[in-house]
């Protein structure tokens, strides 16, 4: 039989750097005041002429193993050369799971299968290891499939995955690469911050530097874009793709990144409401659901465009709905803040 640790569907999945954590993570339902707490800002965390994972959640860090606000998950840190010194990676994986301990390792996509630049491209990537067969022959781990694109459990033999992890520390002169043993604290607990949430929404609406409060973590990149000012650069994308500007790689990303985070304020909403945070609200929770649905429409109209060949009318419409959507968030999250002001029997807002 084979050994396999438990795993949810991550609420925000774009981006494997959230989506392990948070499939562990939710396993746990107190975990979900954390998460509306934490994924509420934007920024542009790099020049969209260099990265195609130009727009993300602002967190203070890339990664979130290194937030020190998360009390439901234990982290060890290794390297990865090191820990191959000491004993067989595929043996300590498997201790780890026996262990009820996930792990999180550093792979080159060249020889994972089921990734899109198998023998194609070295690049470096990651894996969330979760099981493994009887035999230890077959390791289960979480990753994306150029199949279907799906955040799925997929199978592949230990041979592969030592394969794919010694290169992807091969890959670069003086790489560190990692591995994060990873392990679920029972009996943890997090209360929502109000506050929090609210200043954050604030930042948000306004398009304000977080860091610029909240300077505990390491300083983004000069001339990063926050909140609603990040609807300016994804127009800014649309018009590049369609001019057919070379300084820009065609992303469905930072589409799917923007409906996540109106899932994320949806959610919120709900969260608020049944919590007795704020007076319930049907209106609002409405205005909120529609905005979801909206940048759910935008990123499948997008998808639509890199399949059918970048239709330029289809392209078109997308850019004019990023208007539509930019005018009814901004008019959802006024009503949504004013509400937060008068919480129900809290104090008020600070």
């Amino acid at each position: 039989m084979r050994k396999v640790l438990p795993i949810q569907t991550p609420s925000v999945a774009g981006y494997k750097r959230y989506a392990h954590f948070l499939a562990i993570m939710e396993n746990d339902p107190a975990s979900v005041p954390w998460i509306y707490n934490h994924f509420l800002q934007l920024h542009t965390e790099k020049a969209m002429e260099q990265d195609i994972h130009w727009l993300s959640f602002y967190m203070g860090e890339y990664y979130m193993f290194r937030h020190t606000n998360n009390p439901f998950l234990y982290y060890q840190e290794v390297e990865v050369p090191f820990m191959s010194t000491i004993v067989a990676m595929d043996e300590l994986i498997r201790r780890c799971i026996d262990r009820g301990q996930y792990v999180f390792i550093e792979c080159d996509c060249f020889y994972l299968t089921h990734s899109g630049y198998f023998e194609q491209t070295h690049r470096r990537s990651q894996v969330l290891v979760i099981g493994y067969d009887p035999a230890g022959e077959q390791f289960i781990v979480m990753d994306y499939s150029s199949r279907n694109n799906q955040y799925e459990a997929i199978e592949m033999s230990a041979a592969q995955l030592l394969t794919a992890a010694k290169s992807a520390y091969e890959i670069e002169a003086n790489n560190r690469s990692k591995m994060i043993i990873i392990e679920q604290v029972k009996d943890a607990s997090y209360p929502f911050n109000l506050d929090l949430a609210y200043h954050l929404l604030e930042d948000y609406l306004l398009g304000r530097n977080t860091y610029e409060r909240f300077p505990i973590f390491s300083r983004p990149r000069e001339n990063a874009v926050y909140g609603i000012r990040v609807y300016d650069e994804l127009r800014r994308h649309i018009g590049l793709m369609r001019a057919n500007d070379g300084k820009v790689r065609s992303s469905l990303l930072p589409y799917h990144i923007l409906w996540e985070h109106k899932k994320c304020l949806s959610g919120l909403v709900d969260y608020l409401v049944t919590n007795k945070q704020i007076e319930e609200r049907p209106e609002l929770q409405a205005q909120l659901n529609a905005v979801e649905k909206q940048a759910l429409l935008i990123r499948n109209a997008m998808l639509r465009y890199f399949i059918s060949d970048q239709n330029e009318r289809l392209i078109a419409s997308i850019d004019e709905k990023l208007d539509q959507l930019q005018t009814s968030e901004a008019a959802a999250l006024e009503q949504l803040l004013a509400a937060m002001r008068q919480p129900v029997g809290k104090k008020s807002i600070r």
